[in-house]
């Protein structure tokens, strides 16, 4: 068995060849094609914005609302959560939101409209409360956010 074993090994190693590539690293031409591409690629990143620029200009996308709602016994909408601000660089204020109110078969009833006047740096967390006695037929309501001024 252990002769078998023996000429399968030399077989398998007599049966592999040395391959050779006649690839030459520094010898290797660039087409004019491959020039145009790299100029394209390093303009695009010279274009990209910065990351304070971005959060200027997204700044939604950096403010997040939580909120719960619930009617009181008189019938008005006591509205109470929180605004917090995840950019890393720019300081937000006046967080406009937008109260959408609907009735029980979903349809939009109407909408008001709040804002949190405060300043929010960057990792900032700002509670609010309100009532609003408007639209008490409503069934049920949705808060987004409407509009952020970004602090230059």
């Amino acid at each position: 068995m252990k002769y078998v074993l023996f000429i399968f090994t030399v077989l398998a190693i007599a049966s592999c060849e040395k391959r050779q590539t006649s690839f030459d690293p520094d010898n290797q031409l660039v087409s004019a094609d491959e020039f145009a591409q790299i100029d394209l690629w390093n303009q695009d990143q010279t274009d990209r914005l910065s990351s304070a620029e971005y959060e200027r200009q997204n700044a939604e996308e950096f403010v997040n609302t939580e909120y719960n709602y619930r009617q009181d016994n008189s019938g008005k909408w006591v509205i109470e959560g929180s605004v917090a601000n995840f950019a890393s660089e720019i300081h937000y204020k006046d967080v406009q939101l937008v109260l959408s109110y609907y009735d029980d078969s979903k349809t939009l009833i109407g909408t008001e409209n709040y804002t949190i006047r405060e300043y929010l740096a960057p990792g900032d967390k700002s509670g609010f409360y309100f009532k609003s006695d408007k639209y008490n037929e409503a069934i049920s309501m949705e808060m987004e956010v409407l509009d952020i001024k970004p602090v230059s």
